[in-house]
Formats: structure tokens, C-alpha cells, sequence
């Protein structure tokens, strides 16, 4: 008999499941389906792979549901997760892909990817009327054609060449039970796809945290001896790796990497499929990964200077003095503004007062370590976290002397420093006043501490400026 689409579009290996059964996919792993769970999806997945006209949905639960009315009679393959669409595509590949515009960015890759798995598939881009321009966009990424919402019957099935398809005239699917050759041994089982939804989920740790999951997850899917992954500028390994099979890891027609597996379980060919699949993901994957930490990184950074934003300031500062009361280590808060900026904007415009902004910038980076945390506080103040894992602190112990020596040392870097953005008529030295308080003597909070340094920052402009002031010692004033 023909299986309803609704039975495709509850299925928990596409990671589609709502309620109990996406929870069991992304918190327990493959351990919630246990082996007669794992069994029956390797045999719903047969029998898919069997069926007339199957056609891959990846996309929101209410494109899935849109398709369904619309399309009643075929078996619907549903992924919510871009990535994992793709990877399954790969491994049972169909002749119709139907892809929701909300994916965003990523779409355009996504559709390359699928376009060289099968480069005579329909793919069609559906979206809300206002994303018209996009997804007439991905027509030169690949695409076959678009649909915008609400969807019609007769157009989507025209688009997919389903129009005039009845029921009765869909193949009837095998029985589980027997052979099918068309599924063959690659497809991806239950663990494999339960590994995989949490490396996506983690993506959010960045590049390096992501490979090193990767690389992890194929050496255990392929049962190898070792496994050693090269990404653009990130590398990973795990095991021995001893006359490794390489497959190149391609993006657009050009090699970005490697993947050499040793050791591994299986016949050469197949070996040699499933490396291909594999590359495949790990490069989207880290193409992922790579653009999450951009993003992350485009929120908090000052769009002016480079430097980290108060927003990232503030919320590194609490998480460091919470771990410095944890392990009884310290923290030291320097705040400086530059002395009568407000003259060089007057006197040299504010393009100028920016370059002076910039520059300053990139001296106080330069006279930094690698761990401070270094951030525009607004306007011409600046903040810099000092940060060791220094020995415990003992009763009775005074300030870290590191950070104070960091601080004086650029403030000589800056009075020594010819700043270019002003030209030859520039002042003899800019200078700068700050204060520098430290946890726990000036501040027992990041919020305290953060008052103490203004204080003192205060203290250095009312005793002349030019000077960096120690904060009193007095918490909570």
C-alpha cells in the first residue's frame, strides 16, 4: 500500500518529530531509540528510498504542512536543518527538493550542494512574498524555479512534474523485508544522525570546537583507525593514521581541505562514497560554524575602532569576576578617556577625532596580553580587563602588580607615540587619564568594580589628568 505523507513527516530520523520525539533526537541520542527503534528506522528508511515519488522538504514544520495538503499523495522526506537535509540527500538522493526561502544566506550553498549531487533534480525555492527577490536570486545558484506562498496545488505540482500524477499511479513501496537495491549499505544510521543533530546544535562553539566533533563522529561512523581532517586553517585528528585513504574536501571547484581516514571498515568503493558524503558535510558544516562565529563576533565588536564593544565588556567582566571569586584569583579593571578629546574634534573635524580613535586603538592592543579583554567603553573611554590564572590568594596579599605595570606601560607608549591621523601640526603628546581598580579589594562585583575605576578615573582628572590612579581599596563605596 502507499504510505500517507504525514507518516514520513513524523519520523524521527529527519530530526522532524515535534514534542517527545525531536526531544529523544537532540538530548539522548541515539540511546533513546534503543536497537529495535534504530531497527524500525532503518526499515522505514528502505521502504522510503522504495516508494514512487518521494520529495525532500527542508524547511519550517509549515512549509512540511503546506505540501502535504497540497501534495497528498507522495511520501514526504522533511528535515528542518539545512545541513542535515543535505547530508541526508546525499545518502538517498530524489529527483524533487522543495526548499523554504527562510533558510536565509545559507540557502544559496545549499542548493549548490545538492545541484552536484544530483544535477538533474527540481529544486524549488518557496517563500513569502516579500522574499520574491531572494528566491529569484537562487535561480543563478541552481535552482529550478520558485513558488510564493500561499501555495497552490496546481503550481507546485506543475513545478515539481507531478501534475496529472495520481495515487494509482504511484509505484508500490517493497516490503520492508525485502531486498532493495537502491538503498544499498551507505545510508546513515539512527546513531549516526542522533551524533550529528548535536555536532549542529553545538556549531554556536565555533570552527575549531566543530572539527574537532567531526572528526570524532566519522571515526566512529566508519569504524576507523584514525581520522585527520584539514579545514582552511583548522586541523583535527583523532587515532593513528597509517597509509590513510584522502579525500580532497572541495567547495565550488577548489580544494579547501582534506580528509584521511585509516583503517577504515568496508569495502574500498563504498569506503570511498562515504568519504565523499562526509567531506561534503564537514565543509558545510564548518561553512557554518564559521559564519556563526563572524556573527558573534560582528555583535561584539565596536564597528569604529575593532576593539570589543561594552556589551561583550560587560558581560566578560561579570563572568571573570564570578570565576576569580570561584577560584580566588584576580581581576583588574582599567577605564581611561583621552584628555580634552573634544579640542581635537573642534580642531581637526571628527574624521579625524575618529582616527585618533583608531589609532589609540590599536597601541592599547599592541600593550595588551592575548587573554585581557580589551573594548571601547563609549565615546573616547576605553576599558581593559587584566586576567591570570595566577596561584590563590592568600590573606593579607596586596594588588597584582602585572596589571599596573601593563597600564603604565602604554601609558609611555602613548605619550611617546606620533599619531599620524593629526598631522605635523599635532599637539606635542595626547594623553590620556585612568583609573584601575582590582577584585576584591576595590569591588566584591563586576559592577562595583566598575564604579571603583570611575572613581579613580575621576580622582586623575581632578589632580591634573595625564596620570593613571590607583582606586582606594574600599569596596563597595
Amino acid at each position: 500500500m502507499i504510505r500517507p505523507a504525514a507518516h514520513w513527516a513524523s519520523e524521527v530520523e529527519f530530526q522532524a518529530g515535534p514534542g517527545e520525539a525531536r526531544q529523544a533526537w537532540a538530548a539522548r541520542g541515539s540511546s533513546a531509540f534503543g536497537e529495535s527503534g534504530a531497527r524500525q528506522i532503518q526499515e522505514r528508511r528502505t521502504e522510503w528510498m522504495a516508494s514512487g515519488i518521494p520529495v525532500l522538504v527542508i524547511g519550517a514544520e509549515s512549509l512540511r504542512d503546506a505540501l502535504l495538503r497540497a501534495l497528498p499523495h507522495v511520501d514526504l522526506r522533511w528535515s528542518d536543518n539545512p545541513l542535515q537535509g543535505v547530508w541526508l540527500f546525499g545518502a538517498a538522493p530524489c529527483e524533487r527538493v522543495v526548499l523554504s526561502a527562510e533558510i536565509g544566506a545559507v540557502l544559496g550553498r545549499v542548493i549548490e550542494s545538492l545541484r552536484q549531487l544530483a544535477p538533474d533534480a527540481r529544486i524549488i525555492v518557496v517563500g513569502r512574498p516579500h522574499l520574491e527577490p531572494f528566491a529569484r536570486q537562487m535561480l543563478q545558484r541552481g535552482a529550478t524555479d520558485y513558488a510564493l506562498d500561499p501555495l497552490a496545488r496546481d503550481e507546485i505540482q506543475s513545478l515539481l512534474g507531478l501534475a496529472g500524477d495520481e495515487p494509482s499511479k504511484v509505484r508500490q513501496p517493497m516490503h520492508p523485508a525485502e531486498p532493495n537495491p537502491a538503498a544499498g549499505s551507505d545510508a546513515p544510521t539512527a546513531g549516526e544522525l542522533a551524533a550529528l543533530g548535536q555536532i549542529l546544535q553545538s556549531l554556536g562553539d565555533g570552527p575549531r570546537a566543530t572539527l574537532d566533533r567531526l572528526c570524532a563522529w566519522v571515526a566512529e561512523a566508519i569504524g576507523a583507525a584514525g581520522v585527520a581532517i584539514e579545514s582552511e586553517s583548522f586541523t583535527s585528528s583523532v587515532g593513528a593514521s597509517r597509509e590513510p585513504f584522502v579525500q580532497p574536501i572541495e567547495r565550488a571547484g577548489r580544494v579547501v581541505g582534506r580528509l584521511e581516514i585509516s583503517g577504515g571498515t568496508g569495502d574500498p568503493p563504498r569506503l570511498a562514497r562515504r568519504a565523499a558524503a562526509y567531506a561534503r558535510l564537514i565543509d558545510a558544516c564548518m561553512l557554518q560554524a564559521r559564519e556563526q562565529q563572524q556573527l558573534r563576533d560582528l555583535a561584539s565588536t565596536d564597528h569604529l575602532t575593532g576593539l570589543k564593544n561594552r556589551r561583550y565588556f560587560e558581560e566578560s567582566l561579570r563572568s571573570l569576576v564570578d570565576r576569580a571569586a570561584a577560584d580566588r584569583s584576580s581581576v583588574t579593571l582599567l577605564l581611561f578617556d583621552i584628555d580634552d578629546f573634544k579640542s581635537y574634534n573642534d580642531r581637526f573635524g571628527y574624521e579625524v577625532g575618529d582616527g585618533l580613535l583608531r589609532e589609540i586603538s590599536v597601541l592599547l592592543s599592541g600593550c595588551c596580553r592575548e587573554q585581557d579583554v580589551v573594548a571601547r567603553f563609549g565615546g573616547d573611554e576605553f576599558a581593559v580587563v587584566f586576567w591570570d590564572a595566577q596561584e590563590p590568594r592568600v590573606p593579607g596579599s596586596t594588588h597584582p602588580t602585572a596589571p599596573t605595570a601593563l597600564a603604565e606601560r602604554f601609558h609611555r607608549a602613548l605619550t611617546e607615540h606620533q599619531f599620524k591621523c593629526l598631522g605635523p601640526h599635532a599637539p606635542a603628546s595626547v594623553t590620556i587619564s585612568g583609573g584601575l581598580a582590582s577584585f576584591p579589594w576595590d569591588g566584591r562585583s563586576a559592577a562595583e568594580l566598575v564604579r571603583a575605576a570611575e572613581r579613580a578615573l575621576r580622582e586623575a582628572k581632578g589632580v591634573g589628568k595625564n596620570r593613571i590612579q590607583i582606586a582606594s581599596g574600599k569596596p563597595g563605596e
